[in-house]
């Protein structure tokens, strides 16, 4: 458990408190690092404006940028020889999601008669241009094709001594699924059955009708998913590939089981409105349900072959579960069978956070509650007048620690109660520094170095980390104002541990001993290891195992939104996207450790960034649990997995990350 926690706290921590971003030389995302993975400009953006409206923005405001400069010069400056001439008209084609659609056909003519007078593709952002070698001028109508979607067509104008017209728009779907639902036992029709149909996270609904049958019109290309729910029966889910949905589908339901579950507090009281979450490892089914005024709570449509449950108990009073750690036996053969569920009475917290110079209240301080084993951890945030009042603690001796981006953090020691018991305030001051450099054992510099806070105050309670940069120089920002440990790591080196930081000197000198260049990083998964078991849920509602990837060249990396170093390996993760995720035999998979609440944010960031690959996002679709898996102690992570299953390359970045795939899929056998 304290690994455990050590994991959560140093990258939890970092969220809000920004010390995850203390970075040293990293170049942040939209500067020259990225600029020269793009074609085209770095644009103005804005959070709220979606990118297809930010682009024709942005090509307004260069050029009438472009034009207060140019017009006090020479107007004749002419196109040099063999310039590509201006476009008659450009955009954008997206999908549902927001991200570019490309190799979509686009043709310019007339009318619907005439034929083609230009053509152009999309490229990999789904941008896309027309040239045409004299100028065109009238309406005119553009048609846009690709095999999977809904043909479309745009009519439009052309104005002489205008900009070109830009067009963007979304493409749907233009495939259709048909199927039949069964009944097992009996191969009778199951009607007036719900049906489900997921692809790239958009949901399709129908009704099976009296023959059992169903349609659904109009889906999009990708990975499809289908949900069935239906009284009496257990729930089915079935994923079928692309190439298949020509062939109607057949769904066969088996028995329900049932299970009753009883929340109870240690007096045998019952216990109402607890949420509980179950997880069926092996049927890759999940369920949900609150318990009554009783304490019960039915849970139905479970398969019978469901013998074990994982469940998540949670309620605002009780002590909680952090994650599917309980265990349910459901007996064999049996349809039906009830389950008892204790929860601990949980102790609450309160108290002020003040500015140690002004005394006025802090807005927005995160406050964290753990006990001393680290068993169970709550947070909270303060409001305007600086208060906090955190429920769900367990009762006993606890950790309660105060973060706030810009200053101080704090620390103190609380015994607990299942009743509230006094308040805890903090004042916190001005924030420490300190910084240094990493060195080889030949005072050479070390970049791409992990300096990372392992105990403070004897607790691994402090969310402080740095990646020193090309001249090996790190920097910690937001430090208290004690003295802390830390540990440094980097690939090819034996790691440091116990490091005292004092904050306020930047002269650290850290030197690393050389270590096996092939033996990544302390405590972390090595080459040759076995790649452990994994289940994740992806943003798109699939279900993926680490048993899907026999046979295929996996790369795993570990990243989340406020990571600085992570943000900058965006572009080369898009470049290897773009040389090999075509590949049958590979796959790239992003795992974001970004809180759930932050999931939708998440996305966004996907599809702005257009992070055109498998993405696995928040402890409910099993993040942070795959992170404990690995030990992974800091991000980027990255694990690149051969056909076997075992670990060819762990923490490579940048451009050895690219050689080492590249190795990879030249020879599957040869490790990089």
């Amino acid at each position: 458990m304290r690994v455990g926690f050590y994991y959560s706290t140093i990258l939890r921590y970092a969220v809000t408190d920004n010390n995850g971003l203390a970075y040293n030389n990293v170049p942040a995302f939209g500067d020259a690092a990225a600029i020269r993975d793009r074609r085209t400009p770095p644009m103005i953006r804005h959070p709220a404006i979606p990118a297809r409206y930010t682009q024709l923005m942005n090509r307004n405001v260069c050029s009438l940028v472009f034009l207060a400069i140019a017009a006090p010069l020479n107007a004749g400056i002419q196109t040099r020889p063999g310039d590509e001439p201006p476009p008659v008209v450009e955009g954008q084609i997206y999908d549902n999601l927001g991200g570019g659609i490309d190799n979509v056909d686009v043709t310019l003519r007339s009318n619907n008669a005439a034929p083609p007078i230009a053509t152009a593709k999309t490229d990999q952002y789904g941008d896309f241009r027309i040239h045409h070698g004299q100028p065109l001028a009238g309406k005119f109508e553009i048609l846009f094709h690709k095999n999977g979607y809904a043909d479309v067509t745009r009519e439009f104008e052309i104005k002489p001594d205008q900009p070109p017209p830009f067009i963007d728009l979304s493409l749907v779907g233009g495939l259709r699924l048909t199927g039949q639902v069964r009944d097992a036992l009996n191969d009778r029709p199951v009607a007036r059955t719900d049906v489900t149909v997921t692809v790239n996270g958009r949901d399709w609904s129908a009704e099976t009708d009296d023959d059992g049958s169903f349609a659904v019109e109009r889906l999009l290309p990708g990975p499809i998913q289908i949900r069935v729910l239906a009284d009496g029966f257990a729930g089915a889910s079935i994923d079928i590939p692309l190439d298949d949905v020509d062939v109607p589908v057949r769904i066969k339901l088996e028995p329900e089981r049932i299970v009753e579950f009883k929340t109870v507090d240690p007096t045998g009281k019952s216990i109402p409105d607890v949420t509980l979450e179950l997880l069926d490892p092996t049927g890759n089914d999940y369920r949900s349900a609150t318990s009554d005024q009783n304490g019960s709570a039915i849970v139905r449509n479970l398969s019978m072959a469901a013998e074990r449950m994982m469940l998540r108990a949670s309620h605002a009073a009780f002590v909680s579960d952090a994650g599917f750690d309980r265990r349910i036996d459901l007996p064999p053969g049996q349809p039906r069978s009830i389950q008892g569920i204790v929860l601990a009475a949980a102790a609450s917290v309160s108290g002020t956070v003040t500015n140690a110079a002004t005394h006025a209240p802090l807005l927005g301080v995160r406050v964290d509650v753990a006990d001393l084993d680290y068993r169970t951890t709550v947070r909270g945030w303060t409001d305007a007048d600086g208060r906090f009042d955190i429920a769900g603690a367990l009762p006993g001796q606890n950790i309660v620690t105060a973060y706030l981006n810009g200053f101080a953090p704090e620390l103190t020691f609380v015994a607990l109660q299942s009743s509230a018991g006094p308040p805890v305030d903090f004042a916190l001051g001005q924030p420490r520094e300190a910084a240094g450099i990493v060195l080889d054992p030949d005072g050479d510099p070390v970049p791409n170095a992990h300096v990372y806070a392992t105990s403070w105050r004897g607790h691994p309670a402090l969310g402080v980390q740095a990646l020193s940069g090309g001249d090996g120089r790190f920097s910690l920002f937001n430090l208290p104002h004690d003295a802390f440990e830390v540990t440094v790591e980097a690939v090819g080196f034996e790691p440091i541990a116990g490091q005292i930081i004092t904050p306020g000197k930047s002269d650290y000198q850290l030197a690393l001993k050389r270590g096996d260049p092939a033996a990544g990083l302390a405590g972390a998964l090595k080459p040759a290891d076995p790649f452990p078991e994994l289940e994740l849920k992806t943003v798109d509602g699939r279900t993926i195992r680490t048993a899907d990837w026999q046979g295929k060249t996996v790369l795993i990396d570990f990243w989340a939104t406020w990571c600085a170093p992570c943000i900058a390996e965006i572009p080369g993760l898009r470049t290897i996207q773009r040389e090999f995720g075509a590949r049958a035999d590979f796959q790239l998979i992003s795992i974001s450790i970004d809180s759930d609440a932050e999931r939708d944010a998440v996305r966004q960031f996907i599809k702005k960034n257009k992070m055109d690959w498998t993405h696995v996002v928040g402890a409910d679709s099993g993040a942070e649990r795959a992170a404990k898996t690995c030990a992974v102690s800091f991000i980027p992570q990255t694990f690149l997995l051969g056909p076997d299953g075992k670990i060819l390359a762990a923490g490579l970045l940048g451009k050895p990350l690219h050689d080492a795939v590249s190795t990879a899929l030249r020879d599957p056998k040869t490790s990089p």
